[in-house]
C-alpha cells in the first residue's frame, strides 16, 4: 500500500506542476481572438484560416499572420489540458484520500468478538501487529550514560526536556514508538536514533531525530553528516523521517510536533 500512496503522490506532484505551467501558459495567451481555425493540406505544406466569433466569414491567414493560428491553436490546447488536469487532480485526491482513511484491518476488526476468534485475516491485527513491533524495536539501546533524566507519562527517562514533550505528545495520541533504539544505517553502522515510531494504519516505521542545538557549530555539523548518511539509507525527510529543531533562542514549537503527528503517524 506504502508503494501505492507514494506512486499516487509522485503523480499529484507532476500533475500539480503541470497545472501550474498550463495556468501560466493561459495567462500568456490572454488577449487571443477567439474564433475558429481551419487547417487545409495543400501539397506538402499547410494552409491556416480563421472565422472570429463576431465574423461571417472564415479568412486566409497569410505568412505574416500565421502568429494568429499559433496562438488560437496553442489556446484550445491548452483549455483542453486545463480540463483534462484538473479531472486528473480531483481523480487522485479522490483515490489519496480513500487510501488514506480506508484500511483493510476495518474488514476484521467490524467482526464481532466471536467471529474474530476464528477468522485468520490476512494481515495480523493491529494490537498485534503492534505486539510484534515493540519486539523487533525495543528502547534504551543506547549505552551512552544519561547523566540528566526526564520521566516521560509512560515511566522513561529520556535525556532532555524536549524529548520529553515529544514523546509525551506520541503517547497522548496513541502512537506506538520506541525510545533510543538501534537502527543499522548502512555504511555508517549501529546508530540510535532520538524515537522510532509506527504509523499503525499504514503499517510504517518513522524515524524522529530531534535537534536541540541547531546553534551550536560542532552539533549542527555531526547533526548534517548524520541527516545525509540518513539520505543515503533511504531515509527521507518527510517520508521516512520526522524532525524537530530548537536552539537557545528557538524553543521547541509544540504546536509544529503535534502538526507533524498528525501528518505522518495518524
Amino acid at each position: 500500500m506504502d508503494r501505492t500512496m507514494e506512486y499516487l503522490n509522485r503523480e499529484l506532484e507532476q500533475v500539480n506542476k503541470l497545472i501550474a505551467i498550463n495556468k501560466g501558459n493561459l495567462e500568456r495567451l490572454n488577449g487571443t481572438p477567439e474564433g475558429f481555425l481551419r487547417i487545409a493540406k495543400k501539397r506538402a505544406s499547410y494552409q491556416y484560416y480563421f472565422k472570429g466569433e463576431n465574423e461571417e466569414k472564415e479568412r486566409y491567414l497569410k505568412v505574416a499572420e500565421q502568429n494568429i493560428a499559433k496562438n488560437v491553436a496553442q489556446l484550445d490546447y491548452e483549455r483542453k489540458a486545463c480540463k483534462f488536469l484538473k479531472s486528473r487532480q480531483r481523480s487522485l485526491l479522490s483515490a489519496l484520500k480513500y487510501m488514506e482513511e480506508t484500511s483493510i484491518d476495518e474488514v476484521y476488526e467490524k467482526m464481532g468478538d466471536g467471529r474474530r476468534q476464528i477468522v485468520t485475516p490476512l494481515v495480523p491485527a493491529r494490537e498485534e501487529f503492534v505486539k510484534k513491533w515493540y519486539i523487533e524495536h525495543p528502547g534504551n539501546m543506547n549505552t551512552y550514560p544519561l547523566i540528566t533524566g526526564y520521566e516521560t507519562d509512560r515511566g522513561e527517562q529520556v535525556r532532555s526536556k524536549s524529548e520529553k514533550i515529544i514523546a509525551d505528545m506520541l503517547n497522548k495520541y496513541g502512537i506506538p514508538y520506541s525510545y533510543e533504539p538501534e537502527l543499522r544505517l548502512g555504511r555508517k553502522g549501529a546508530i540510535f536514533p532520538d524515537f522510532l515510531a509506527l504509523n499503525v494504519r499504514k503499517r510504517r516505521t518513522l524515524v524522529w531525530e530531534h535537534m536541540g542545538l541547531i546553534d551550536k557549530e560542532d552539533y549542527a555539523v555531526r547533526n548534517f553528516n548524520k541527516l545525509a548518511y540518513y539520505e543515503e539509507a533511504g531515509y527521507v525527510v518527510g517520508h521516512e523521517l520526522i524532525i524537530t529543531m530548537e536552539a537557545d533562542n528557538m524553543p521547541l514549537n509544540i504546536r509544529m510536533v503535534e502538526k507533524k503527528i498528525k501528518e505522518f503517524l495518524l
